[in-house]
């Protein structure tokens, strides 16, 4: 398995935290768990090579080579599978970004992975013919930032409100109650959850889960060797009865069930 990271380009910096690409000429490895789990972040994928098939809580979808994807905001894990040769484009937006690019609240697309043909119409169809193609993967990923910058101008979206309370979340690693959120903004958290519907799929008090379970996470991953019920635990959670509670709502297992599963298409997206 090959996962390359870069940058968008320099206009999209502000609102895009990366784009990778994946390739396997074997596809994800037979008994990988091929887990995803919630990072906060809608994810636009592009399987230019072999088709991908996606399950979460409910839901299994297959989708077709060369389409193009949009994966919402998740309070739940997924995972991907992919067989033989193949290859995919993926777009990670900010947390407090990807509103800005589609004409849809975002809570419509909460936990759900749909196409952009279906969100967009004929707009998302165009695209992914023109992606499609294009048999350059770098030259796929500047179409779609073309697209993506359009977008972005065209929709000219802002909620300043949203925006200062998932960074005051995100800087607080996730570490901010409620009331102080609350109190900080001078909204009631009755009135943040509304907004945050719109803008970012998760109310405040999951966002700020998702946020704290991530530090966590990525520490995790990035280790060859971890004690899930060390010391580090109490620099994200309260208590180990509250880190268990969460980590089998994001990972869907246990911490020490999670510890004997091979995830090594997880693990990749979280090393340096």
């Amino acid at each position: 398995m090959f996962l390359h990271k870069q940058l968008p380009c320099p206009a999209l910096q502000s609102y895009i935290e990366q784009i990778w690409v994946f390739e396997s000429s074997t596809g994800i490895p037979p008994g990988d768990l091929a887990l995803i789990v919630p990072n906060g972040m809608l994810k636009m994928i592009i399987p230019y090579k072999s088709a991908i098939s996606s399950s979460r809580i409910g839901f299994a979808d297959t989708h077709r080579e060369s389409s193009i994807i949009l994966i919402g905001q998740m309070d739940t894990p997924a995972t991907i599978v992919s067989e033989g040769n193949c290859g995919s484009i993926g777009i990670e937006f900010k947390p407090f970004a990807a509103y800005r690019f589609f004409q849809v609240a975002m809570h419509e697309l909460t936990n759900k992975v749909l196409t952009l043909e279906t969100i967009l119409g004929k707009a998302g169809r165009q695209l992914q013919e023109v992606v499609a193609n294009e048999t350059k993967v770098h030259r796929k990923i500047a179409l779609t930032e073309q697209f993506l910058l359009r977008q972005l101008q065209v929709l000219n979206k802002e909620d300043v409100i949203v925006d200062y309370a998932a960074q005051q979340i995100f800087t607080n690693n996730g570490l901010i109650t409620m009331e102080e959120l609350s109190r900080k903004l001078g909204y009631t958290r009755r009135y943040l959850d509304i907004r945050f519907a719109q803008c970012m799929g998760l109310n405040p008090k999951t966002l700020a889960a998702v946020s704290r379970f991530q530090l966590f996470y990525k520490a995790y991953n990035q280790r060859e060797v971890i004690h899930f019920f060390g010391k580090d635990l109490y620099d994200y959670y309260y208590d180990q009865s509250h880190f268990i509670k969460e980590f089998k709502r994001f990972t869907g297992f246990s911490p020490t069930r999670y510890a004997r599963q091979d995830n090594a298409f997880g693990r990749i997206f979280y090393k340096s």
